[in-house]
């Protein structure tokens, strides 16, 4: 009996998985697993019937499935020997899309008419090769799902502000003023731009300045990745406490999600009469939240199973399609970009909303893709890091304009921040490999430095902000002013972790310090 196909189609999806296990919850993994194994079976199904023989209809479905889910991978197999550059189309130059299409799918599909040709004339090497084809079938997903099996994943409880030593030292806390929670995914600070890229931010900087923002100099971001960077500003506490809890070979993304999604910092504000506003970005883990009042959905959002589409053959024909014009084609990058642009036109309409509220978005730029250019103009073939930062910067400007326009005394506090910064190319070539404790003053300053400003109206915002302050202070630093609520402050320090291991920890504060000095100090 032909098992090989499902375990080929599982392959695909699990090697997915293997790679991304702190970023993917066990039950999308199910979900996706199920979905792939029930089209398998119903493709069995039908070409069985079509050959009159499962043995048969098992080597063509295996070649579509397994060939569609890895297309991404062929792509990248062969695509340094395919001489794209010096193909031109009408108004699409050196359109790679197109033609890694044109090219690649084709080839899929004339392997699935050699598949259909040999299983055809095979006769009596047909069980042969049954047998083997499920020998192999089990090797490789068991080379995937062994490392899945050895991930330590730990069940934890929601990330709580209990016993935690919040204290109100006014009985009349109470809603105030507005809150807005901006994050600008990978917006570096001046001196991660400037060692990242060589760009010079000081004039939207001294915009803000002039608009009343306070902006931390050199700010830094508390950890490398978005995911433990949002669980420790939105709990208000360094994740030393969960990391000794789920062990440095722990790889259960569960804990992190949870506080993401629970956002300890809302649900105490919450308590004090505001209402939750959660305008959501096409990250899956922001693309929602449990807890907010108004939870404004994305038009699209990447999640597990859209990266294994993704990964398949689907985005090729899309692109086919968009070569001939054909309907119902999507240009490469749209989805991410209108995405985008809803957000900003959601957290417009939310300013019209009833107060007191907290609104939190995270925009997923100037993150890759990168698709904007300044003038907000969507070209994935020739935007950058630095046409996306300032498509960014004209859309905060946007934003805050009308925000500052109320009159003084119903003017919102706003938070303009950053997650983590840029990655440099040497971590983004080999995230699980890349050695932090290795890396260069300029890559250490580009990852971490990011952007922190707050604009703190009113005699409670007039002191100057602490120096260094770190993300994960945001909320205790807003509370104490606005509510005389008093949170535990966490030391203002950054950690690196290894790719897959969030919890596995090291502290890399003194060698920032260093690093900006040395950047500081040098020639130019």
């Amino acid at each position: 009996m032909p098992f090989y196909p499902l375990l080929f189609a599982a392959y695909p999806v699990l090697l997915l998985y293997s790679g991304n296990v702190t970023e993917v919850p066990v039950t999308d993994l199910l979900v996706v697993l199920a979905t792939v194994l029930v089209g398998t079976t119903i493709g069995l199904v039908l070409f069985s019937v079509l050959f009159r023989s499962v043995n048969r209809a098992a080597i063509v479905v295996a070649t579509i499935v397994t060939g569609a889910l890895l297309f991404a991978h062929l792509r990248d197999a062969v695509s340094p020997f395919l001489p794209y550059d010096t193909v031109v189309w009408p108004e699409r130059p050196h359109d790679r899309h197109v033609w890694l299409g044109l090219t690649l799918v084709p080839a899929w599909a004339a392997m699935v008419v050699i598949a259909t040709y040999l299983a055809v004339r095979l006769r009596a090497r047909l069980s042969r090769v049954t047998e083997t084809l499920n020998v192999v079938s089990v090797v490789l997903t068991a080379l995937v799902f062994v490392p899945i099996l050895t991930s330590t994943h730990v069940t934890t409880t929601e990330g709580k502000l209990d016993g935690r030593g919040v204290v109100a030292t006014s009985a009349g806390a109470r809603a105030g003023r507005d809150i807005y929670h901006f994050v600008f995914d990978r917006y570096g600070s001046g001196a991660s731009l400037e060692a990242g890229y060589g760009l010079d931010n000081d004039a939207f900087v001294a915009w803000l300045e002039d608009a009343g923002f306070q902006v931390v100099e050199d700010a830094r971001a508390n950890y490398v990745r978005t995911t433990e960077s949002l669980a420790s500003t939105f709990d208000m506490a360094l994740l030393d406490e969960l990391a000794e809890t789920m062990g440095p070979s722990s790889a259960d993304p569960n804990p992190l999600y949870d506080r993401i999604q629970q956002n300890p910092a809302a649900a105490l504000l919450q308590t004090l009469g505001y209402r939750y506003f959660h305008v959501g970005s096409w990250w899956a883990w922001t693309a929602q939240s449990s807890i907010a009042d108004h939870s404004v959905q994305p038009r699209f959002q990447v999640s597990f199973a859209s990266t294994v589409l993704d990964n398949s053959i689907l985005p090729w024909l899309r692109a086919l399609a968009t070569a001939f014009g054909l309907p119902g084609s999507v240009q490469p990058g749209n989805q991410y970009a209108q995405t985008t642009q809803a957000q900003f036109e959601a957290v417009r309409a939310v300013v019209d909303e009833p107060g007191p509220k907290l609104v939190f978005a995270h925009f997923m730029v100037p993150h890759p893709p990168y698709l904007f250019l300044e003038d907000g103009t969507v070209a994935p073939d020739v935007a950058t890091y630095e046409t996306q930062l300032a498509y960014t910067n004209a859309k905060i400007r946007q934003l805050l304009t009308p925000l500052l326009a109320f009159p003084i005394d119903e003017r919102p506090i706003i938070l303009l921040q950053a997650d983590e910064g840029p990655r440099p190319p040497r971590y983004e070539a080999d995230l699980a490999a890349f050695d932090w404790s290795k890396a260069t003053d300029a890559e250490r300053v580009m990852k971490f430095g990011v952007l922190d400003a707050m604009y703190l109206p009113g005699p409670e915002g007039e002191a100057a902000l602490p120096p260094g302050l770190s993300l994960v202070n945001t909320y205790p630093e807003i509370l104490s002013r606005y509510f005389d609520i008093v949170v535990p402050r966490s030391p203002d320090r950054s950690f690196t972790s290894p790719e897959g291991r969030p919890y596995d920890l090291s502290d890399i504060t003194d060698r920032l310090d260093e690093a900006e000095e040395r950047l500081k100090s040098s020639p130019g």
